[in-house]
């Protein structure tokens, strides 16, 4: 939340607390107990809702793996998954983000230089493949770091290939280097700055 969003929240809040207290003040005036607790837990759920509302323009709903269809949804979708591997999200990480398509045959031969099961990928030879990678510094990422499975192998590049028609998907965390060859066969390339964790510069 930005600064201009936090002062706002808070004023919100200091007029419910002023208008909770002008109405406990004038239920209390006409005597009666039961108006003054009735005014007072009226004004308790407007002071929740006008938090809540405050609250709610910044929800952002999770991209589904079928709405990654250009440039600017990959890079939302790979925003997700980063959180999901970033050790700590306390502080901000600084990285450079890229988007592109390949063909599904390098997907496979990824898996294959890494060492580990091809799965899915072994039986597509047609088709393109939504590649996203999120360049960072080395020890942003937590274990497990081998997509797969296996043992950890440290690195500072996530990389998620995706087949949005289907859902296939493989996360995983390396060396910059070894994606040399996803990156030697990417077409429609679009690259720029991504900051995890903390409160993004906007």
């Amino acid at each position: 939340m930005d600064r201009a969003t936090r002062r706002a929240v808070v004023i919100r809040v200091l007029v419910v607390a002023a208008t909770l207290l002008v109405m406990v003040v004038i239920a209390l005036a006409r005597g009666s107990g039961a108006e003054a607790a009735v005014d007072q837990s009226r004004a308790q759920y407007a002071a929740v809702v006008a938090v809540m509302a405050s609250f709610d323009s910044e929800v952002i709903r999770p991209i589904d793996y079928s709405e990654v269809v250009d440039a600017a949804s990959a890079r939302g979708y790979l925003e997700q998954t980063a959180r999901l591997f970033v050790d700590d999200e306390s502080e901000p990480t600084s990285g450079v983000y890229q988007y592109a398509s390949i063909p599904a045959t390098a997907a496979a031969e990824f898996h294959r230089s890494l060492g580990v099961a091809e799965g899915e990928w072994a039986g597509m030879t047609t088709g393109r493949i939504v590649l996203m990678l999120w360049r960072a510094e080395e020890g942003t990422f937590r274990p497990p770091y081998r997509p797969g499975g296996g043992g950890n192998v440290v690195g500072d590049t996530l990389v998620v290939l995706l087949e949005p028609a289907s859902g296939l998907e493989t996360r995983g965390i390396v060396a910059y280097a070894q994606t040399a060859n996803l990156r030697s066969s990417a077409i429609r390339v679009t690259t720029g700055d991504l900051t995890i964790g903390g409160i993004a510069p906007r």
